[in-house]
């Protein structure tokens, strides 16, 4: 007769823990699976909701500013589907709280409206044709202009390395088409000449006065403005940007630059970039709105001025990783001096902005806040509140 042997404490607390690691390991892999079925449904499926956005009362001034506004190529598919009103639809209440909107217009305008339409305006639309030494172009229809405005873009700028992508006609038939709606929205960093493209836009809103120019430092040698020649405003001259931002100064308590810069998908600040920003805030620059990147960079606080190095995309068909990260940045000037920065996480689906919030925005609006910080100063004073973030510079003593 075989005596029945008994498991010792030790073998008992080993078959516990094989028992248990068995049913972790499934667990595990079922929480996994789980995980990735979610955040995959986050990338098709839109849970996000028109934010609420309230305005700031005691502010004198509130502006709303945005990066790279990319309506070509497969953007043009969504516009069928759903009109180009339809890719502002999240962003609008931050743009209805707003005195002021500004962002970077990224493509050439290849028609023009019925009613502007002359003889020869069809001979040159017509003439009309892409650039074939470009690999990349994007292209759109004056209808883009009408929507800007009607969500209140105030301004755009021009000076990017699109405004040829149709050549010289398509790009003078940019100019044309904004000239049109001079009254409702104005482009600055281009223009039929120097003179035009270094001239400041200028917007007085409750007695302060807000001045806009906007340069590129990526161009086609032959896309640059000149005394002579139609183009945009680019640093072959730097003396050229300089001027732009001394007018600005000259003529308006807050000066906003576009700076279309950087390298693409890289979200490092090259010290060109640096030793540039630095420069025009000592010309008198108060906020640098940095594009071209795709990807949003760390920001720089520098002589109480702010320095955004990139922004990121804002309408784009560019869907992988960090380039469908996105950034609606608001800042209210106050009476006393204070200067405060709202930075709300965006997320681009279908070619529009959502915002980033919980649950599926969470992942990039901890990028986007991680990024924009990094290399700020352990004393610059921001905080979190409600999945935004703020930044504030000055005060009373600038009063």
């Amino acid at each position: 007769m075989q005596t029945k042997r008994y498991l010792t404490k030790k073998e008992k607390l080993l078959a516990l823990t094989k028992k248990h690691k068995e049913k972790a390991d499934k667990h595990a892999l079922v929480f996994l699976i789980a995980l990735v079925l979610l955040i995959g449904l986050g990338q098709v499926v839109s849970f996000a909701k028109v934010p609420e956005v309230q305005s700031e009362e005691d502010a004198l001034v509130t502006g709303t500013v945005v990066g790279d506004v990319m309506l070509g190529r497969y953007v043009e598919d969504v516009i069928k589907h759903k009109g180009f009103d339809g890719l502002f639809t999240f962003a609008k209440p931050y743009f209805d709280a707003s005195d002021y909107v500004s962002g970077n217009f990224k493509q050439t305008i290849i028609d023009m409206p019925a009613s502007a339409m002359e003889n020869k305006n069809q001979d040159t639309l017509d003439n009309i044709t892409e650039n074939e030494n470009k690999p990349v172009t994007f292209r759109t229809t004056y209808e883009s202009v009408e929507s800007l405005i009607n969500h209140g873009f105030t301004n755009v700028s021009l000076a990017n390395n699109n405004q040829f992508d149709y050549r010289y006609l398509g790009f003078r038939n940019t100019l044309n088409v904004f000239d049109l709606y001079e009254n409702e929205i104005s482009y600055v960093g281009a223009g039929v000449n120097t003179e035009q493209a270094i001239t400041p836009d200028i917007q007085e809103i409750n007695g302060y006065t807000i001045a806009t120019v906007g340069f590129t430092d990526v161009y086609a040698p032959n896309h640059a403005v000149d005394q002579d020649r139609s183009g945009v405003l680019t640093t072959r001259r730097l003396a050229d940007v300089y001027e732009a931002v001394r007018q600005a100064e000259e003529q308006a308590d807050f000066v906003i630059v576009h700076a279309h810069w950087g390298e693409n998908f890289n979200n490092r600040v090259f010290s060109r970039q640096r030793d540039l920003g630095h420069y025009l805030v000592d010309l008198g620059a108060d906020l640098i709105v940095g594009h071209y990147s795709h990807v949003i960079s760390p920001m720089e606080i520098y002589e109480d001025s702010l320095i955004l190095y990139s922004v990121g995309n804002f309408i784009s068909d560019q869907g992988w990783s960090r380039t469908s990260d996105a950034l609606i940045t608001q800042f209210h000037l106050f009476e006393d001096g204070r200067k405060q920065f709202v930075f709300s996480p965006m997320m681009i689906r279908e070619a529009t902005p959502l915002p980033a919030t919980e649950p599926f925005g969470t992942i990039q609006q901890q990028r986007i806040f991680r990024t924009l910080t990094k290399e700020l100063d352990t004393n610059a004073n921001t905080w979190r509140e409600d999945g935004k973030l703020y930044l504030e510079i000055g005060g009373s003593d600038e009063a």
